[in-house]
């Protein structure tokens, strides 16, 4: 996924990729990576307002492997808001 989650329209946009075993990655459009987060197998990104308390879009995402069914919540700038196991699933976000 590639955009401007940041809520403040002149911002560069920045990738997030679905890094598979890598977890959570996030780029500039220049490839560096600006953030890296160890959280299991990541698949299934969600971008949307999940909380109304924080400042920009969210970032959604589901481990399928070792912990499946784990949801972790990142803010527009990668830092875990939360990390919970709502339905013991590797597909909770589909439901």
């Amino acid at each position: 996924m590639m955009g401007n989650l940041s809520g403040d329209p002149k911002a560069e946009p920045r990738v997030y990729p679905a890094a598979s075993d890598e977890g959570f990655l996030m780029f500039d459009l220049h490839g560096k990576i600006l953030k890296r987060v160890r959280v299991g197998h990541n698949q299934s990104p969600t971008v949307g307002k999940f909380r109304q308390d924080v400042p920009g879009l969210q970032y959604m995402t589901v481990n399928f492997w070792k912990n499946p069914g784990i949801v972790t919540l990142f803010d527009w700038d990668g830092n875990i808001l939360e990390q919970q196991e709502p339905i013991h699933s590797g597909a909770s976000c589909c439901r």
